[in-house]
């Protein structure tokens, strides 16, 4: 059968699932008769798509096997399937063609070819060096109150989700009854902003730090400087707005230096991963609409996380700058983004929000239908994160998860599958490859605003 890249990824990807539900279902619950078909599968999607939505207390739900298989599934997804599927194609076939590679190159974020077996290889290293100096430094806070296996147990598992992005926790309350434990959130942020930025932009600081050192000169490459700047700049206003918009709120830490950590680590978290020091039902809708924004944007392109990506933003915000200076061009720290790139990025948010409100429709519809807008208040706005957030494959919820019906659950799995694999390359693997067309219509002026 032959099948195209994008088919075969999204294959791969349907089999991980299908494999982990099963395992899961049969051997993962602590109480056999507590299991359920479809919570299991939506447990299996959220594990795979590194997103950390959940339906059940993973702590007391699952036995220690059923653990051990969900964070495997956590460490298949943030790993990537891009990286498996290439593993999987080049030991079936030895090599990728032309075509197959830059596909894979322009889903990892990079402009340019490359070696599939170095990517592979340099992504395992990088992914388990990570996690095992995370596990590490997690193991010192935990086997403080833990004897030595349940503090690994509790260290690798955190320490996988973290750097994954998935947000799965093995506490009932997420973070939040670790608010004040500097050290713990401080590891698990680090952790969250590595597997956001993604091997290749940490590959190129690596690089140059490592030149400074040797006296010599090298540059960050733009899509690093993209990268960094942005997250930088969306984490500190992101979290000043929070922090303000909540400064009333009874319910946060009343200590403001802790107040202030917590508004730091939302901004951190909400970008990527579903952790959480604060009960995210307990913010004002203006923080969730901050949060939402945050979701929608993510983090870096062949990262761990969802979203449009920090680089689309950049786009959006340089064609911006374009319209309101009278530029002829979208320029992004002096340089010039081609127009193709522009119009793809454009796409990609486009084709974004038409699946956010698509499934907010269908989700209203299926838990709502029939009841006026009066006798719902708040819901809306609930709904709204949930869908962003698992279209983000982030994994925060206001508590309305396992509340859901089961098309309801169906239909934030959809969004789970889609933000991981992206709308693009499930499209592509529907339309398949269609030829340029080398004519061009006559231009034509249309009003706009």
């Amino acid at each position: 059968m032959n099948l195209s890249t994008s088919q075969k990824i999204i294959l791969t990807f349907m089999v991980k699932i299908l494999i982990g539900t099963i395992l899961l279902y049969y051997f993962g619950y602590l109480n056999p008769s507590s299991r359920s078909l479809l919570n299991t599968l939506f447990m299996s999607v959220s594990a795979v798509c590194v997103t950390g939505l959940s339906v059940m207390d993973v702590g007391t739900t699952l036995s220690n096997t059923g653990q051990i298989i969900l964070i495997c599934l956590v460490e298949l997804g943030g790993i990537g399937i891009f990286c498996f599927s290439n593993w999987i194609m080049l030991s079936l076939s030895g090599s990728l063609s032309t075509k197959e590679s830059m596909v894979i190159a322009d889903m990892l974020g990079s402009n340019k070819g490359f070696n599939p077996g170095f990517i592979i290889k340099s992504t395992l290293v990088y992914t388990l060096g990570i996690e095992l100096i995370g596990a590490l430094f997690l193991f010192f806070y935990f086997i403080r109150d833990m004897s030595v296996a349940t503090a690994i147990k509790y260290s690798v598992f955190h320490s996988i989700s973290a750097f994954c992005n998935s947000g799965f926790t093995l506490f009932p309350d997420s973070l939040a009854s670790f608010s004040s434990q500097w050290y713990l959130n401080i590891v698990i942020a680090i952790l969250v902003l590595f597997g956001g930025i993604g091997f290749l932009v940490s590959a190129d600081v690596g690089a140059s730090v490592l030149a400074f050192f040797r006296k010599r000169r090298r540059k960050l490459l733009l899509h690093s400087k993209i990268i960094l700047v942005f997250t930088g700049i969306i984490i500190v206003v992101s979290s000043i707005a929070i922090f303000i918009l909540e400064i009333e709120n009874s319910r946060m830490d009343p200590e403001l230096n802790i107040r202030i950590f917590e508004s730091l680590f939302i901004a951190i978290a909400s970008r990527t991963a579903g952790f959480s020091q604060v009960d995210m039902n307990s913010l004002t809708n203006m923080s969730l609409i901050i949060i939402c924004l945050i979701m929608f944007i993510g983090a870096s392109p062949g990262s761990t996380a969802g979203g449009i990506k920090i680089t689309t933003f950049a786009i959006l915000c340089g064609m911006l700058r374009s319209q309101l200076t009278n530029r002829s061009s979208v320029e992004i720290m002096y340089r010039r983004v081609p127009s193709k790139i522009v119009s793809k990025a454009m796409t990609v948010v486009f084709i974004y929000c038409i699946l956010a409100v698509t499934a907010l429709v269908l989700l209203q519809f299926t838990e709502l239908y029939g009841v006026v807008a009066q006798d719902t208040r708040g819901v809306f706005i609930k709904h709204l994160f949930e869908v962003i957030s698992a279209l983000s494959t982030v994994g925060l919820s206001t508590g309305v998860t396992e509340s859901l019906s089961n098309p309801g659950l169906c239909i934030i799995m959809g969004c789970m599958f889609i933000g991981r694999l992206g709308a693009i390359v499930i499209i592509a693997s529907v339309i398949g490859t269609r030829r340029s067309l080398d004519y061009k219509y006559p231009p034509a002026n249309i009003l706009v605003g």
